[in-house]
Formats: structure tokens, sequence, C-alpha cells
């Protein structure tokens, strides 16, 4: 019997938690990325991965979301495991930043999508429901495209990049609807069950996550063929996705959580896919580019609850207080005010350079200082010792 337990305690001192190891990391970079791509944009000694806006767009989708992905669907796996995952994922961003036309970038980044099935395949194919059972496509969708990505780019193919980057935003709208709604809806319950008051009934609400996974899946297969379909009816699934989100938003009674700051800020973040998704559908329909809607969700969405779940994860895997609520309350409005300084000038084409080159700055500075918040939680943590769960 002591063998046995010895046995154990060593099998669970051989796993880690990805997450703790992935997300400074993704953190710092997050933090980065964005002075990095305005010198490396307006200086011709900046960096070759991101000279060009493409590059960026990459670097987002690709790197920052990939990354992400890793860290939170990754759970904990061996060490050597999760070190060969942080290694590929280091490496495929100095290859893209560096050497983007080179085919090392390309072979990095398909050995961390190999890694990354081999590691989460199992997990989300344990799933039954057809809604639970989307995360698979989905994820495998996502990371294929970055694959398909650093393909175009190797091969001077532009023409490949920006479809595949805009399939990409709508699924990654759809990805940001679900893993956000599974995360909120548990969450605001238990906030309004301990005031006491009346039970939240509307939690998961599976027919509106069912109408979103739908909606926005219908949206990004009508974006593949959207020189052959009119624009406002390949729109229509993004005004209903809108107004499903807003639905669902409204269903949580967000007035109920009172003081706690911490899970209004995740709900501000989730609705910033609504206008979002107008703004893609409004241009989509006068056959402009949805680049306008995607940095609302990329910035005000995923900037928000990302941060959201890695203080969250790193709190909880590090028994440590969460951040004060004006700490969630900062890290929400830079993102929020860096979303819309970064959508402003794709919708105002008129306004002058000088004032677009402030909103750009504008907004990488909102970007960049709050990742920095994030990245400085997550070191505090590290005051105490992680305690083995």
């Amino acid at each position: 019997m002591p063998t046995d337990v010895s046995s154990t305690v060593m099998y669970n001192q051989s796993k880690v938690w990805l997450a703790l190891w992935l997300f400074p990391l993704v953190s710092a970079y997050a933090m980065i990325i964005m002075p990095l791509t305005l010198y490396s944009l307006y200086q011709t000694q900046g960096l070759p991965g991101l000279s060009q806006p493409e590059g960026h767009a990459h670097e987002m989708l690709f790197g920052l979301v990939t990354g992400l992905i890793a860290g939170y669907l990754s759970g904990r796996p061996e060490r050597k495991v999760a070190l060969l995952i942080l290694l590929a994922w280091f490496a495929a961003r100095v290859a893209s930043l560096n050497w983007p036309d080179s085919l090392w970038s390309t072979v990095l980044q398909a050995l961390l999508v190999a890694l990354l099935l081999w590691q989460i395949l199992p997990r989300l194919n344990a799933a039954k429901r057809w809604r639970n059972r989307i995360l698979l496509p989905l994820i495998f969708a996502l990371l294929g495209l970055g694959v398909l990505s650093a393909l175009s780019r190797g091969l001077t193919l532009p023409m490949w990049f920006w479809p595949t980057a805009q399939v990409t935003g709508i699924l990654l709208a759809l990805l940001l609807s679900y893993m956000g709604g599974r995360l909120l809806a548990p969450a605001i319950a238990n906030a309004i069950d301990r005031t006491g008051g009346t039970i939240l009934k509307a939690r998961v609400q599976p027919r509106i996550e069912g109408g979103l996974i739908l909606t926005l899946a219908t949206a990004a297969l009508l974006s593949l063929s959207s020189t052959q379909i009119p624009g406002w009816f390949s729109a229509l699934p993004l005004w209903l996705a809108a107004l499903l989100i807003c639905i669902r938003i409204v269903r949580w009674q967000p007035w109920r959580l009172g003081g706690r700051l911490d899970l209004l800020c995740l709900l501000a973040g989730y609705g910033w896919l609504a206008p979002g998704l107008i703004v893609m559908a409004l241009q989509q329909t006068r056959g402009l580019s949805t680049g306008p809607g995607l940095h609302l969700v990329t910035i005000g969405t995923l900037g928000i609850l990302a941060t959201g779940v890695i203080m969250r994860l790193t709190a909880q895997r590090r028994k440590r207080d969460l951040p004060t609520g004006s700490w969630w309350a900062l890290i929400a409005l830079l993102f929020s005010l860096a979303a819309v300084s970064r959508a402003l000038p794709d919708l105002f084409l008129l306004l002058p350079w000088s004032a677009r080159t402030i909103l750009y700055f504008f907004a990488a500075g909102g970007w960049s200082l709050a990742w920095g918040l994030t990245l400085i939680y997550q070191l505090r943590t590290l005051q105490r010792p992680v305690v083995s769960t």
C-alpha cells in the first residue's frame, strides 16, 4: 500500500498545469506585440514578420490565440509534454517574427498544432451532446487555419491569407461566445444564488447557445464564398448572432450582481461580441473590410475574457485571492478604450493621417497596459508556493 501511495504522488508530481507555465509567457508576448508592430510598420529596421498588416493579423489570430487555447485546454500534461508545447509555441513565434517567409515558420506552426491536437483531442472527443462536441471541429479548424496562414505567408500568397483571416475572425467569435458562456453562466448563477434572492433559471441557455453555434458557423461558411453571395445575405447570420448575444446577457440579469466587479467586467467583455458582430455585418453588407468589427472582438472580447480567465485560473491553481474589483475594472476599461480606438480609423476613412496615428498608438498603449497588469498579477502569485491538488 505505501508503494502505491508513493507511486501516485510521484505520478502527480510529474504532471504540471501548463497554464501556469504558458500564460505568463503569453501575457508578456501580448504586452509587447503591439509596440513591436507599430515600430515595425513605421521603421524599416523593425521585425520582418510585423512589417506588413498580414504579419500583425497572423500573430494576433494564430500566435496569441493558439497560446491561449494551449494554456486553457491542455490541462495537466506530463512535465516533458508541457515543456515541449511551451518551446514549440515560443519557437513558432520567433520564426514567424523573424523569418515569416521561411519553411521553418510553417513547419514550427504545424508542429505546435500537432502537439496541441495530440494533447487535447482525447478530452474534446469524450463529449456526447452535439453542442459539447462542437468544440472539437472548431478548435481543429482554428488551429488548421493557423498552419494555412503560415503557409500562405511562406508562399507569398496574400489572396489566401485575408479570406483565411476573415473566416478565423468569425470562428473566433464563435469560440468566445461558446466558452465565454460556459464560463459566465455558472459563475453568475452562483453569485446570484449567494445573495439569497430568486434563483437564476436562465444559465447556459442551451437554445441560445445552439443558435449561436448555427448562426456563426453559417456566417463563417458564407464568408468563404462572399464574392458569389450578396453582402446583405451573408451578413444575416451575424445580425442574428448579435441579437442572441444581447438576449443571453439580459437573461443573465447582470443588474443582480451588485458589487461583483470581476463578473461584471467579464460580462462587458462578452458583451463586446454584439457590437463587433454588428459592425462586421454592416461592413459585409456594404462590401467593405470586416476589420473594424474583428478588432472589437479581438481586443474587446478576447482581451477582457482571456485576461479574466488567466487571472481566475492562476488564483485557483496557486491558491491565491483574485485581484480587487478596481484591478478588473481598470483592465476592462483599457481594453474597451483600445478596441474603440483601433476600430475608429477603419470606420472613418476620411480621418486625417495624424489622427489615425494617434488612435493607433492609443489602442496599442491600452492593450499593452492591460496585459501588463495581468502579467503583474501572475508574477505576484509566485510569492507563495503552488499547492498540489
